[in-house]
């Protein structure tokens, strides 16, 4: 493709640098997690974090895209299955999700690919990694066809993208369910109160509610198979940054259904121009017979519906709970390019040949409709004990 001469890419490498980018991206951005102040708060606080790596493109000097990136040093997670097999330490220069802000072209996305090649050739980095990005951006497009093939890794983790269209009332959005269903969730509330006492929800958005909410939804979460397997909810020196600072700037909404004075599952969300974005949701494993997360989405929603909030984001991937009250979605998917050194060619190596034999055993499974009972009975397995369920506070295990 012939590169237009009017676009130059610069690189913001310094908070200070970023903080003068502030008119543009404020103008662009459209997802809390590349919200400008979230960013910096999070290359600040975590201390995996080498520095920001903000690529701009301008047009005859006029910003017109953002490439949102952090420099990080990070473990190389290679899995089969939930099992860890290989895990090196390597410098990810990673773009974030909702990390590609402005313009979508490709003559914008091809300008930006060849920086992220130049940075590979530098050698300061292992890898670039591309977080999950709609498949039908130009960006994505060139991300996986323009690079060499020894520096593309050759799996590409694809998966749905759910977000539901609010109505204005909460009797409506019941209404969206069949008849059958609806009695089935009524007489699934029914007996859960009848063995646990009346239902609250209760709603946090404070910040004078934020330590109240972390150690309430701690009690839930570390009973979680997220727990087991390091995912999901921590009460850590992170997470509690993260949602003080959505309660200081009005963004926080904490739901949390309680009974007889015990929190029995929660669902912490960002509100972000009228949306509402789920961030990590969780239930005691002992009552899900009686289906609490899917009572506890349909309350929470409905009070979103009275604050006029038009729908609901689910994040990422892909989740059985999702799909029935999504109304909309798209397909996202991951990448990754590897430098070519010899270490990068190594990671590529390996990274591909744990990964597809992951994916070949998943497939094979998943044809013989064995594979979500699999996942069950892991999850099952990956149920904390008790020593594993006490948290420190200010412990510094992050998610990254």
């Amino acid at each position: 493709m012939e590169r237009r001469r009017d676009l130059t890419v610069r690189v913001a490498r310094t908070l200070e640098e970023v903080e003068e980018l502030r008119p543009a991206w404020v103008a662009m951005q459209w997802h809390p997690n590349t919200d400008i102040d979230f960013y910096k708060m999070i290359v600040q606080i975590r201390s995996n974090v080498i520095r920001p790596h903000v690529m701009v493109v301008f047009q005859e000097d006029q910003p017109i895209a953002i490439l949102v990136c952090r420099l990080e040093t990070i473990r190389l997670d290679c899995r089969f299955g939930y099992k860890t097999l290989y895990q090196p330490e390597v410098k990810s220069l990673t773009i974030l999700h909702g990390g590609l802000l402005g313009s979508d072209t490709p003559e914008i996305a091809s300008v930006l690919i060849d920086g992220l090649f130049r940075e590979l050739k530098k050698g300061e980095i292992d890898r670039v990694h591309l977080a999950l990005m709609d498949r039908s951006t130009h960006f994505f497009k060139m991300f996986r066809k323009y690079p060499h093939w020894w520096n593309r890794h050759a799996i590409v983790h694809t998966a749905p993208h759910y977000v539901t269209e609010l109505p204005t009332s909460p009797q409506e959005l019941l209404s969206r369910f069949g008849r059958k269903h609806r009695h089935n969730i009524r007489n699934e509330q029914r007996r859960l109160e009848k063995q646990v006492g009346s239902l609250v929800l209760k709603l946090y958005r404070e910040v004078d509610e934020v330590e109240e909410l972390c150690l309430t939804v701690e009690q839930v979460a570390c009973k979680t198979y997220q727990r087991g397997l390091g995912v999901g909810f921590s009460n850590d020196k992170e997470r509690r940054y993260i949602i003080n600072h959505g309660a200081q700037n009005g963004s926080l909404r904490g739901f949390v259904a309680i009974a007889n004075g015990q929190p029995l599952a929660f669902l912490l969300a960002t509100i972000y121009n009228g949306v509402a974005h789920l961030n990590v949701t969780g239930y005691d494993p002992e009552l899900s017979r009686y289906s609490p997360g899917t009572i506890l989405f349909l309350d929470a929603f409905g009070a979103l519906c009275w604050e006029s909030v038009k729908k609901v984001d689910w994040g990422l991937g892909h989740a059985d709970y999702k799909k029935p009250f999504s109304t909309m979605h798209w397909e996202e998917s991951s990448g990754y390019l590897f430098s070519t050194s010899l270490k990068g060619l190594r990671l590529n190596l390996v990274r591909t040949l744990i990964n597809g034999a992951d994916l070949a055993v998943k497939r094979l499974f998943q044809n013989l409709q064995f594979l979500r009972t699999i996942k069950k009975r892991w999850r099952q397995k990956r149920l904390p004990s008790v020593e594993s369920k006490r948290i420190p506070i200010d412990s510094e295990k992050y998610e990254v």
